[in-house]
């Protein structure tokens, strides 16, 4: 039988809770995504629910269009990996995408590395270390109410602390969505040319709204 899903919406129409058989993401397959589609596409923003082996299809199709690719872990659980992530992980994985955007312990999870949250500023700056795990791929590692700490392909680095400055517990509304909120404004910027500070600033401000909102997506980054 095909999956099924139940959702719940609010008045206003915005999802409350759902019920979903997840094992539908076993059947995604790269064939899902059209040649035309890909060839169109700015930019392509993979997660780590996609299955390993159509995951690096996907990529590959992605590369050799020119097509910039985004890899969002989506959970330390994912970078972890069972048996048919292994392979994957263990070929340098971050260094096939773009860009990505861990936190620090999916980070450290992907990359098998043993260290806390502030020891990620001195690692990035490793040098050949670093450039051997992550060479050509553009390092957002996101870190709260620290900010984004971020690296790019050209071993430049650089530190986005959240606008206005850290919210306080009784300013955050809702963040469900947030971490979502900040890809879709970096993606927003950065295919349109915005430098890569510029971009990760820009997914700061739609990261902060979002935790303002009682909606995952607040209505100003709807329009």
């Amino acid at each position: 039988p095909p999956p099924r899903s139940v959702g719940f919406f609010d008045g206003g129409g915005q999802p409350v809770a759902g019920v979903a058989d997840m094992n539908v993401l076993e059947r995604l397959t790269s064939t899902m995504l059209p040649d035309g589609l890909l060839a169109g596409a700015d930019m392509i923003v993979f997660d780590g629910n996609i299955p390993p082996s159509q995951l690096s299809l996907m990529l590959r199709r992605a590369r050799a269009t020119g097509v910039k690719t985004l890899f969002e872990p989506t959970s330390v659980a994912k970078c972890r990996g069972g048996v048919e992530w292994r392979p994957f992980l263990q070929a340098d994985c971050l260094m096939q995408f773009d860009y990505a955007t861990p936190n620090v312990e999916e980070l450290t999870e992907m990359l098998r590395l043993t260290m806390g949250e502030d020891d990620v500023a001195q690692w990035l700056e490793g040098g050949p270390s670093v450039e051997g795990k992550v060479n050509g791929c553009s390092l957002l590692v996101t870190r709260g109410s620290a900010g984004v700490l971020w690296r790019s392909n050209d071993g430049s680095m650089g530190l986005e602390p959240p606008p206005g400055g850290p919210l306080g517990g009784r300013d955050v509304v809702n963040a469900t969505g947030c971490g979502d909120c900040f890809v879709a404004g970096f993606v927003h910027a950065a295919v349109r040319g915005t430098p890569l500070a510029e971009s990760v600033a820009f997914g700061q401000r739609c990261a902060r709204a979002s935790l303002g909102s009682e909606k995952a997506v607040p209505e100003e980054l709807e329009e």
